[in-house]
């Protein structure tokens, strides 16, 4: 796994300085807090420490972080109280996202104890998220993955442009991970969809290629808004993006509303994780998508794997909490994440190397006409200079 320095290093000070202060490995959750009253004091950051200049920070965001933590160490039984509010109040995107999704798919509570409670969500949202699936732990929503491309670079909307969107049902999820006889195999558990918006310019008509997951569709926003309304009628959306800012501004310039119960962003998922920021290529990278078949940059692309990512995210993160506690078993449904995140059918890989292929022979092309065009430019500049040498030398002659 990539997160190693700090992460580990942490884990070990949690229990060699226990005795002395406050350190939990993120994002860790404090049952023995009355949630009635202080619902978002049940979240502590990853690890709360005294620095000096006497500012309380996190030590997952820089590694000198937890190198202050070693050598400056001090105990937090005396820290002010406006300090501990403020983290209280304003609790970080990211760990809140990670506490969300182990909710929603259902490993938040790996270790049910007694002891340890299950946390109320909605009293930590202020509101519920799905209703549960019966005989499961994970919750009934539908992720709606949502990914928009062809803008013109300030967010404007230009005469046409590509919104992706994937859906992935937990109920369906359930179904496999359970071995139901009405499960649809994993290549069918995440549907996607390309849209090609005709705002004014109706002529245009998309590449069908570049799509790895079906065809494209041309439509206009009155029937992308017709669209979109289908897919989350009667359920409970969960919203996701990768940096999500244009996405959500797109979406409100278009005035669709998609009544979401929440949004997820996977980049802040990736970023509570490893304490980076990341593309998505290289997200999918880091949780071990095959580099060969991936085709980014394309909408519906874009939106099925920014949904793989967000399985294989939890996947590391139920893994990650197995190993912090060696009493803990990992739930058997995590292992269909990963099998519904990485499967791809042959017709999928093949036209994603085909894609690749095509993309490499079209680079090969550029660069061989840009050193044709090098070469001959040069090929000008030496018979220009030349032809000014002769005159110079012409020019000396008749002088003398």
């Amino acid at each position: 796994m990539p997160v190693l320095d700090f992460d580990r290093i942490a884990v070990k000070l949690s229990s060699r300085f226990a005795r002395h202060g406050r350190i939990n490995p993120w994002p860790s959750i404090d049952h023995s807090l009355d949630c009635s009253s202080r619902s978002r004091g049940a979240i502590r950051r990853f690890s709360l420490c005294r620095l000096p200049g006497s500012q309380i920070k996190t030590a997952r965001h820089k590694p000198h972080y937890i190198r202050h933590l070693i050598h400056h160490f001090q105990p937090l039984d005396d820290y002010e109280e406006s300090n501990m509010k403020f983290w209280i109040d304003h609790p970080d995107k990211g760990l809140k996202m990670t506490v969300v999704l182990r909710h929603l798919l259902g490993y938040d509570n790996i270790k049910n104890t007694a002891a340890s409670p299950k946390p109320s969500i909605a009293k930590f949202l202020g509101h519920d998220i799905g209703k549960g699936i019966p005989e499961s732990k994970m919750r009934d929503v539908r992720f709606l993955s949502i990914d928009v491309d062809g803008l013109d670079g300030h967010g404007r909307i230009p005469g046409h442009f590509s919104l992706g969107v994937s859906i992935l049902d937990t109920q369906t999820l359930h179904a496999l991970a359970r071995g139901s006889g009405t499960a649809k195999p994993e290549s069918r558990i995440i549907e996607s969809h390309h849209f090609v918006v005709r705002c004014w310019e109706p002529s245009y008509q998309p590449a069908k290629d570049k799509f790895l997951f079906g065809l494209p569709e041309t439509v206009s926003i009155h029937e992308l808004r017709v669209k979109l309304g289908e897919m989350i009628s009667h359920r409970d959306v969960v919203v996701l993006c990768h940096s999500s800012k244009t996405e959500s501004k797109i979406l409100r310039d278009l005035e669709i509303d998609l009544f979401p119960k929440y949004t997820l962003d996977t980049a802040e998922l990736y970023k509570m994780q490893d304490g980076t920021s990341t593309t998505l290529g290289n997200l999918l990278d880091t949780v071990g998508m095959l580099h060969a078949i991936k085709d980014l940059h394309v909408a519906g692309n874009d939106a099925n794997f920014t949904l793989r990512a967000l399985l294989l995210l939890a996947v590391r993160d139920a893994e990650y909490q197995c190993q912090l506690d060696a009493d803990s078993v990992l739930p058997y449904w995590i292992s269909t994440f990963e099998a519904v995140a990485l499967w791809l059918s042959e017709d999928e890989i093949k036209r994603g190397i085909r894609n690749r292929r095509e993309e490499r022979t079209k680079e090969r092309e550029w660069q061989m006409e840009l050193r044709q065009q090098s070469r001959s430019q040069e090929g000008r500049f030496e018979r220009e200079d030349k032809g000014g040498a002769d005159e110079d030398e012409g020019g000396a002659d008749e002088a003398v």
